[in-house]
């Protein structure tokens, strides 16, 4: 170990994989999805379609419409949950990449590069200061590549049991002929929230999708070969220096 080096090398046989190895399968959104229950969000909303023509006052009608709506809405978004939780991982890894980029080029104090060099001194010292010779090499820590990473994305999708499902008509639709106005009015309101929550998550993915090329690109070009990835070297580095911050901890006391 060169006890002059700020820059430590990487170790020399970094697991292997790479992207494009992958690059017909990585983006095809095979996200798991999970389920529990029997029935979704729409079975709720094709349940409740025949209540309408009994909605006799503008309030009820107003409820009916906005608990329908609610579901619809989420309904859509179990359609399209499966791409949501994709690209939320496919841009949680394109900023990983983008931010080890960085760090990689930050040579200053605070950045990982420098603390790791003075950590890997300060350890060399102490292990010889305690008579050892032979110094313990720094492991290679586990890392999953942007590939696997992708491919272990899950997605639960909101469903219910018999039991939930027909509890909840039942109750929605005693709700609904209560004839109970601030009952109805807090229904409606809660449902109208509810259901304004879900369009923006379904327009931030609208969005997200635009991105979708880009943070493919970003993702292939720095992992294509992971021994040279930006995203690889500084997870090692990361680890290297907890593990001699541990070391410089134990031998110091």
């Amino acid at each position: 170990m060169d006890d002059h080096n700020t820059n430590p090398t990487e170790p020399e046989n970094p697991q292997s994989g790479t992207s494009t190895d992958s690059n017909e399968s990585i983006y095809q959104e095979n996200v798991r999805s999970v389920t529990k229950g029997k029935y979704s969000a729409q079975d709720i909303v094709d349940h409740l379609a025949s209540l309408e023509s009994h909605c006799d006052t503008k309030l009820m009608k107003a409820t009916y419409h906005a608990i329908m709506d609610d579901f619809a809405t989420k309904a859509k978004i179990d359609e399209s949950g499966k791409g949501m939780k994709f690209l939320e991982k496919l841009h949680e890894i394109a900023l990983e990449v983008r931010m080890a980029e960085e760090e990689i080029k930050n040579k200053e104090e605070q950045g990982v590069v420098f603390k790791l060099g003075k950590a890997m001194r300060m350890r060399k010292t102490l292990f010889e200061l305690d008579g050892v010779t032979n110094i313990p090499a720094l492991h290679t820590p586990d890392y999953l590549t942007p590939v696997e990473r992708l491919g272990r994305v899950e997605f639960i999708k909101k469903t219910y049991t018999s039991e939930q499902f027909f509890k909840l008509i039942t109750q929605i639709t005693d709700d609904l002929y209560s004839g109970d106005d601030a009952k109805l009015t807090e229904l409606r309101n809660k449902h109208s929230k509810d259901s304004a929550i879900s369009r923006l998550k379904i327009k931030e993915f609208e969005d997200r999708a635009k991105m979708r090329k880009t943070w493919q690109e970003i993702v292939d070009n720095d992992t294509a070969q992971i021994e040279h990835s930006n995203h690889y070297k500084m997870h090692v580095k990361r680890a290297h220096l907890e593990q001699c911050e541990n070391d410089i901890k134990a031998l110091s006391s």
